[in-house]
């Protein structure tokens, strides 16, 4: 554990001012609940079978008292990159398959409690309750990399009555990552990439997927480009930057250039993605390209006002013949003089 603390805090506030007929009744003093933690990441590399143990102090930095459960909960990321977090079935502690959260084995002080099967720590404004862990990788593990999250989590305990829950007030997590040894794979595609064919005005819409297909964690940077016939730069959007994309996972990200200078015809649109794999010295790199036909939007606007004329010239001369058509036929209807 580093000796300077990295603190993370979440805050509830509670108060309230009372006001009556216009007079206001002083203020209660506000109650503060805030928690920090000494240590937001650990990295650990073992082979199968190693073991490896940590620590941090878990802190009230608030004005009242506050209970505060601990647990290691695994990481599940979907298609889209969005991240949820399950606790283990502890049944299955032995297993590679559970899940590196279902290694850790937390240790508490002596003064821990718990609620229903999770142990919580009770500290006083200002002071802090020490957390260990240990773990054993299973000598069946997977080589690469492993997330656990340790979540400390503040809670206000029920009321005695039927249907009483915990009131969850604020959490913080601090990872463990753990990188079994053996055959690493580093790979990072980007599929599909998605751009409208035909886009009218100014406004490219784009959507990409960059998939970490190997077992190590990637920074993944990426960066999308217009260009025009003459491969200039019309506009461009960063929309990764040096983003975490965990092993086995993938992250959808959509978004919109604003090319005001988007030349009439065939375009170019450009997406440069890169990360660094372990020891090297250059970024692997991983360009796609896609084409559009974009018409201006003051090229549509001229079209259609060009149409708006030609159609209201045109009804204008159907009128008029219209017209001199039925005066000329009243003209020979008339009788004739006497």
């Amino acid at each position: 554990m580093t000796a300077a603390r990295i603190r993370r805090s979440v805050a509830l506030l509670a108060g309230a001012v009372l006001l009556s007929a216009g007079l206001a009744v002083p203020a209660p003093a506000f109650g503060v609940r805030t928690l920090g933690i000494s240590a937001p990441s650990f990295d650990f590399s073992l082979s199968p079978g190693g073991t490896g143990k940590g620590d941090l102090q878990v802190l009230n930095e608030g004005t009242e008292p506050v209970d505060v459960l601990v647990y290691a909960a695994e990481q599940k990321i979907d298609a889209s990159g969005t991240a949820t977090y399950v606790v283990p079935d502890r049944n299955s502690a032995t297993s590679a398959s559970a899940g590196a959260s279902s290694w850790i084995s937390l240790k508490l002080p002596p003064d821990a409690k718990t609620a229903g099967n999770v142990p919580y720590v009770s500290i006083k404004p200002g002071g802090s309750a020490p957390v260990k862990f240990d773990f054993q990788v299973p000598a069946n593990a997977s080589p690469g990399d492993h997330q656990v999250i340790l979540f400390f989590e503040m809670f206000s305990r029920p009321n005695n009555g039927e249907g009483a829950v915990m009131a969850v007030s604020g959490r913080l997590g601090s990872r463990v990552r753990i990188r079994v040894k053996g055959e690493f794979v580093e790979k990072v595609e980007v599929a599909p990439f998605s751009v409208r064919s035909f886009v009218i005005g100014s406004k490219v819409p784009y959507s990409f997927t960059v998939k970490n297909s190997g077992n190590l964690d990637e920074r993944v940077t990426a960066g999308v480009e217009v260009l025009d016939s003459s491969e200039a730069i019309v506009g461009k959007a960063s929309p990764l930057s040096d983003l975490p994309i965990y092993a086995s996972t993938s992250k959808k990200v959509a978004g919109e250039i604003d090319a005001p200078n988007l030349g009439f015809g065939q375009n170019i649109v450009r997406l440069t993605a890169s990360y660094k794999k372990q020891g090297a010295s250059q970024p692997e790199t991983v360009v796609k390209e896609r084409t559009l036909f974009a018409v201006p939007l003051w090229f549509v606007i001229a079209v259609v006002a060009l149409v708006a004329t030609l159609l209201t010239g045109t009804i204008v001369w159907v009128a008029r013949r219209r017209a001199r058509r039925k005066k000329a036929s009243a003209a020979q209807t008339e009788p004739a003089a006497a």
